[in-house]
């Protein structure tokens, strides 16, 4: 997205709306389409991994929104890895994930460990 101008493009957009009412009316939708989709993203990713969490989703889809936000602005403004540290931050966050989707497997049922232990106890 960086080299494609995309990332430059909507950083752009989001600043110039500060100032310009007729254009955040325009962006501004589609911000908060975006934002949406990653609240519905967190809902369920809670859900499939039945995480009992003490904030609600929409909280961690904030996290997640300015996050995103703020670390492409680094980028724009040509903040490098020594002082932004976005590949360690995608790492973390991929880690992070690695370590739910495992858990998650873990935790699956085994159709074949069931239908076996009901014949055994027949």
């Amino acid at each position: 997205d960086l080299r494609s101008g995309f990332v430059r493009i909507m950083i752009e957009l989001c600043a110039a709306s500060i100032s310009d009412a007729s254009l955040r009316a325009q962006f501004l939708p589609r911000y908060l389409a975006w934002r949406r989709l990653v609240d519905a993203a967190v809902r369920d990713a809670i859900a499939r991994y039945d995480l009992k969490l003490p904030v609600p989703a929409e909280a961690i889809g904030s996290w997640i929104g300015t996050f995103w936000m703020g670390m492409e602005l680094e980028m724009v403004l040509g903040i490098g890895e020594a002082d932004g540290h976005h590949r360690a931050a995608l790492k973390a966050m991929q880690s992070l994930l690695e370590k739910l989707d495992a858990g998650a497997r873990s935790a699956a049922p085994n159709p074949r460990r069931g239908s076996q232990s009901k014949r055994r106890s027949s």
